[in-house]
């Protein structure tokens, strides 16, 4: 095709063609297509391009393990094998239709990576992921969780503050990712890195959520795969943020790093001396990119990339269980915290039950998004996809499937558990809280009753006072002062021993119960 004007009425053409006989679907689709013509003739960002890396092919001089197995390509330059396409962040409406019409994706891939907010603007609502796992034949999503350490002054507004102030700094940060997606969205700022959600766990952590979408095409004689990631360069406006302003490497201040706890690795690598040093295939890539920790053990790793994609996948679902786990092992540390705070004021006691509550969110969500990879997982990719021919490939990838499916049962047992401490310290601290209540309320108790006694002892004597100091006629001679005294003795002995009684009469029954003791053993 010559021009991207041929690829987009190409695409959208296909697009129209998604909804021919499902009239009722019109309004799904067109989204896309609205985006595509709606930004046609937009000048293109400088942050975003489509990236084209082909295997290299197998050789008797190669070593092992051997990382970065790629070379740069040209996208229509002739093809020796494998070849991957990756489009990073926000994605720009003519990489869209070029990618569309030149290997005929389905508009599902591109959908879920619109803003939300075109996507609210057409359709009102987004209902349509997950999906059932049966349709998402040749369109697989991985998510992940990249956690950031606040370094602004944001944190320490948030430190000490009630869970309602916690709340709102919530509401704020996401009227704040929603005003950045609009900016990106009128501006054009392709290639941004389009942030999907952000989770304030506490003062002085958060987590980025994002997503990566992979599809396989198949009519060329090796297999093709197309990658859409969330993650791209940081744009420099990030107002009302939990991060410092200023990014550094196109990422936020703060990133925990994900570590490459126990891969394999290449002896003949150069040691970096910083991330914008130019090694590999791309020069330095983040830490969420779907090439960044291929590595092959052996020729059977080598081979099985060459004739399955699911090699590929496994790596991206790898890191996506990676950054889960982290999140996760933060988010433990945060509930033992919880369960070991157990002094506090009432403030303090609903901070803490807000943070628990909002920790069981996060890790049922965490379920959740674990659960829509289970069943690729056991498929081994999806079924329109090559598979592994020969036997040895076919034990390789039975094994890699093992060893994910044994991290996704790990994962889903901790959330579980930890779904089930977050529950526990719940009840520590109500039951706590509700203990310091009844000793509060015995204290009042005693005061009132020792206010009681008091009042019981001067109302009395309040009454005699009133009813002997009236002037009253009939009272004839004048009572002496001998009948107010005395009527004022008899009542105060009186009250104080109905007061008493119970206590007095317990005492006199154990004296007695000892006397007759006493008299018993002589």
């Amino acid at each position: 095709m010559s021009n991207i004007t041929d690829y987009r009425s190409v695409y959208v053409r296909h697009i129209q063609s998604c909804y021919r006989c499902h009239p009722e679907a019109i309004s799904f689709y067109d989204q896309l297509a609205d985006y595509l013509q709606g930004c046609s003739g937009r000048r293109k960002s400088s942050l975003q391009e489509v990236q084209f890396f082909e295997l290299t092919p197998l050789s008797s001089i190669d070593t092992y393990p051997k990382a970065s197995p790629f070379v740069k390509a040209e996208p229509h330059g002739k093809q020796h094998g494998p070849r991957v396409g990756v489009l990073e962040g926000f994605p720009c409406p003519d990489f869209i239709a070029f990618l569309g019409a030149e290997f005929a994706v389905r508009p599902e891939f591109f959908i879920e990576h619109l803003p939300m907010s075109l996507k609210k603007r057409v359709t009102g609502g987004v209902y349509e992921l997950p999906t059932l796992p049966s349709r998402n034949d040749n369109v697989v999503r991985v998510q992940f969780s990249c956690l950031i350490r606040s370094l602004s002054p944001y944190s320490d507004q948030l430190a000490g503050q009630t869970s309602k102030s916690m709340q709102q700094k919530r509401a704020d940060v996401e009227d704040a990712r929603l005003k950045f997606e609009k900016g990106l969205i009128k501006s054009g700022k392709y290639g941004a890195t389009h942030i999907r959600r952000i989770v304030v766990h506490d003062h002085d952590m958060c987590s980025i959520e994002g997503m990566i979408s992979f599809t396989i095409a198949t009519q060329y004689p090796h297999w093709h795969g197309i990658f859409l990631t969330d993650n791209g360069r940081m744009n420099m406006d990030q107002t009302g943020f939990p991060w410092s302003k200023t990014p550094r490497h196109d990422q936020p201040n703060g990133v925990v790093p994900l570590i490459p706890y126990n891969l394999p690795v290449e002896r003949s690598a150069p040691v970096p001396v910083s991330p914008q040093a130019d090694y590999g295939v791309s020069g330095y890539l983040d830490q969420f990119h779907p090439l960044k920790n291929i590595v092959f053990t052996d020729e059977v790793d080598a081979q099985l990339m060459q004739e399955d994609p699911f090699f590929l996948l496994a790596t991206v679902l790898t890191t996506s269980f990676l950054s889960w786990s982290q999140t996760l092992n933060f988010l433990a540390r945060s509930i033992a915290e919880c369960q070991n705070q157990l002094r506090f004021d009432q403030n303090q006691l609903q901070f803490q039950l807000g943070q628990l509550r909002q920790h069981v969110v996060t890790i049922s969500r965490v379920k959740e998004i674990l659960s829509e990879n289970e069943h690729i997982i056991k498929e081994g990719g999806c079924s329109s996809w090559p598979r592994a021919a020969s036997d040895s490939t076919l034990k390789r990838k039975s094994l890699i499937q093992r060893q994910l499916l044994a991290d996704h049962t790990g994962i889903m047992q901790r959330c579980s558990l930890l779904i089930d401490q977050c529950e526990s310290a719940t009840t520590v601290l109500v039951s706590f809280a509700q203990l310091v209540v009844s000793e509060k309320g015995i204290m009042n108790a005693n005061e009132v009753n020792q206010l009681t006694k008091m009042a019981s002892i001067f109302i009395p004597m309040s009454f005699i006072t009133g009813v002997f100091g009236m002037n009253v006629r009939e009272w004839d001679p004048l009572p002496s002062w001998r009948w107010p005294f005395g009527t004022g003795i008899v009542l105060f002995c009186t009250t104080i021993f109905l007061l008493n009684r119970k206590r007095w009469l317990r005492k006199v029954a154990q004296y007695l119960h000892m006397a007759h003791f006493t008299r018993k053993t002589r």
